[in-house]
């Protein structure tokens, strides 16, 4: 009882010390309690949309400050998260909790404004008006904000922002984004390749790999309920073009793509339309993160090496491009019985990468064109690679896959070779030898058809 009487005692002296402009305030030192206290600047211009540090969420604008304060003393703010911790702890704590803290007021070496503001809010805490800003970032249905990575011009700073929440379309649904991949083509669109992301207009929120639990489901959605985990493609069809009626899905005329279209997923929300069709429950032992890779970079592995490259058992496969997409391609080769995986890439740890997930043999690209054909020559007894998967989208990469492809082999270009110049691919030699080349784009909820 008496200690709980001096703390009472020491509190409202140090309460009243903070109120009062005439009095000197102690040092307050809170390193007992782990908190950490760290010097906020002011931010420099004016506006709304407010640049968050993405490795410290929970760090709210410096508060600013009336004129005339203390002269020669910096200014160091805490996020208001951290005051309502330090201020819980406090008046929540055991009394060993308090009794180090207050242990601690003569020997800290904090400045008297620390106090000042460690006072205010810790009185602000007891009449229940201190905000917990860490608690505010629990959004449900209702909040109106969300964090998302966003640029505001080609080649530009991505910066993480507090930006509007998505609306839910009525055919579609809001997903809390619990995992989402980071894919070459969302640096196709940061600098200016896709036309679509010119066509929205800025800001702008890359990220089309995502999975994620629904939140909101619009009024013509007929499958799908709130707290279903979810996976998409990238490709959300429409289902009414003339391409979605000869079962195309993925090449869809009237076609959604979040993180190009429209906004993706690099937020905690995205919203995805067409669901019904479109999105897919995740079974039970698939992990948001496995099931995020199914949106883009696996499926469209399998689409490129198995619908479209038709690669059979014990044929030969040379794989350009050892990247998240390439490194793709090799396991489904490696699951469909391909005899040889060759990986092609220029650098030696996407190589050992390869090898690790099934390739059977790799080739140094930094040694140049005429050592990669010859190499793969080599290893396929000079007759080159029942098929070759240009997974990389550089001209070099389409070039080399058309050279190293076998008589009456296939070539499927599926990495993107935009922003650059174009591929100078040799048409005499294709005709000679029956090359078979065709495009791949991914694959869709609703399959697609496997003719090349």
């Amino acid at each position: 009882r008496l200690f709980s009487f001096l703390v009472s005692v020491a509190l409202a002296f140090f309460i009243t010390m903070a109120e009062s402009s005439s009095e000197k305030a102690s040092p307050v030192h809170a390193a007992a309690l782990d908190v950490k206290f760290e010097e906020k600047k002011e931010p420099e211009g004016g506006g709304e949309d407010k640049a968050i540090d993405a490795a410290n969420p929970t760090t709210s604008p410096p508060v600013k400050r009336k004129a005339g304060g203390q002269k020669g003393v910096k200014r160091k703010e805490r996020p208001r998260s951290e005051l309502y911790r330090l201020c819980r702890i406090f008046q929540e704590g055991t009394w060993k909790s308090q009794r180090a803290f207050l242990r601690s007021v003569e020997s800290g070496d904090l400045t008297e404004i620390d106090q000042q503001v460690f006072c205010r809010a810790l009185k602000k805490y007891k009449d229940g008006t201190l905000e917990d800003t860490n608690a505010k970032r629990v959004r449900g249905p209702g909040a109106k904000t969300m964090r998302a990575a966003v640029y505001r011009s080609f080649e530009g700073p991505i910066r993480v922002e507090h930006v509007p929440r998505p609306k839910c379309p009525d055919d579609g649904v809001v997903i809390q984004v619990m995992a989402t991949g980071v894919c070459r083509s969302d640096w196709h669109g940061w600098k200016g390749h896709d036309d679509d992301v010119a066509n929205h207009g800025f800001p702008f929120v890359p990220g089309h790999e995502c999975s994620g639990v629904i939140v909101t489901v619009g009024k013509d959605v007929n499958s799908l309920e709130p707290g279903d985990p979810v996976a998409a493609p990238f490709i959300l069809s429409c289902g009414n073009c003339r391409e979605c009626g000869r079962e195309k899905p993925t090449v869809c005329e009237e076609q959604e793509q979040p993180g190009f279209t429209r906004w993706g997923s690099f937020a905690e929300f995205v919203a995805l339309p067409r669901a019904d069709r479109n999105l897919t429950r995740i079974p039970d032992g698939v992990s948001f993160v496995e099931a995020a890779a199914l949106g883009c970079r696996f499926t469209t592995a399998y689409r490129a090496v198995v619908q479209r490259g038709r690669l059979g058992q014990e044929q030969d496969v040379a794989i350009f491009g050892a990247g998240g997409l390439g490194l793709s391609c090799i396991m489904i080769a490696e699951s469909h019985g391909a005899r040889k995986i060759i990986a092609v890439d220029k650098s030696k740890e996407a190589l050992e990468k390869a090898k690790e997930v099934g390739a059977t043999d790799i080739v140094d690209a930094s040694y140049g064109d005429d050592y990669v054909r010859r190499k793969v020559s080599d290893i396929t007894e000079g007759v080159g690679a029942d098929l070759c998967v240009d997974a990389a989208g550089f001209p070099a990469t389409c070039e080399n896959a058309v050279w190293c492809t076998r008589r009456a082999g296939r070539m499927v270009q599926v990495g993107l070779p935009i922003g650059g110049r174009n591929p100078a691919i040799p048409m005499a030699f294709v005709c000679g030898r029956e090359i078979n080349i065709c495009g791949s784009h991914g694959i869709g909820a609703m399959g697609g058809s496997i003719s090349c």
